[in-house]
């Protein structure tokens, strides 16, 4: 029973970390005008970690305990990389591909930086849960699941930093409309005025 429950939420771990790098290898495809190599390393990357990380599961399955097998550890450590690969490779894109834009007008510079702020956040983030557990669970004993604290959240972290995504693309659309309608509003100030 306690082994099923934590397949179930391992499984769900892998595949949301595997949904949320699409989403962002595929939002890459589109802001790198098309690069199919770029956004097909991150796929594939995605797709090891999702690959090795089901193999682990097939093979815990019949073990009461993390074991201290080279196999085990391989596999652990093929799957991190992969994850840790591919999100350092979005963030490093996204900011990127957004700070090579140079637009003309000051609203859509500003919201330019806040994505790439936003992306960099995001990207430190799961960078930096992706380190923990690979480094907890390389250095410490298993015995203490110490790297659970950084293991089990990740799927979670990786589900809101696509909310995040999401989000922030309708409050800085309704900062730019807001703006829009200040300087036209300003705009009819100025010519009734006469200034």
């Amino acid at each position: 029973m306690f082994f099923s429950v934590l397949n179930r939420v391992d499984t769900g771990k892998y595949t949301l970390t595997f949904m949320a790098q699409y989403f962002y290898a595929r939002r890459i495809w589109f802001v790198s005008g098309h690069k199919k190599f770029l956004s097909g390393s991150m796929i594939f990357l995605s797709f090891c970690q999702l690959g090795t990380g089901y193999v682990n599961l097939v093979h815990l399955q019949g073990y009461l305990r993390f074991t201290q097998h080279l196999l085990d550890t391989i596999r652990i450590c093929i799957a991190s990389a992969a994850i840790l690969l591919c999100d350092i490779i979005i963030a490093v894109s996204l900011i990127y591909y957004l700070k090579r834009e140079k637009p003309l007008y000051r609203s859509t510079r500003l919201a330019l930086d806040k994505l790439v702020l936003y992306s960099l956040n995001v990207g430190l983030v799961t960078t930096a849960i992706a380190v923990l557990f690979l480094i907890t669970w390389l250095a410490v004993s298993r015995e203490l699941i110490l790297w659970t604290a950084f293991y089990y959240p990740a799927g979670e972290i990786y589900i809101n930093s696509i909310l995040v995504s999401l989000n922030s693309r309708d409050s800085l659309r309704e900062q730019m409309n807001n703006r829009r309608m200040s300087r036209f509003e300003t705009l009819e100030l100025a010519t009734f005025t006469g200034r």
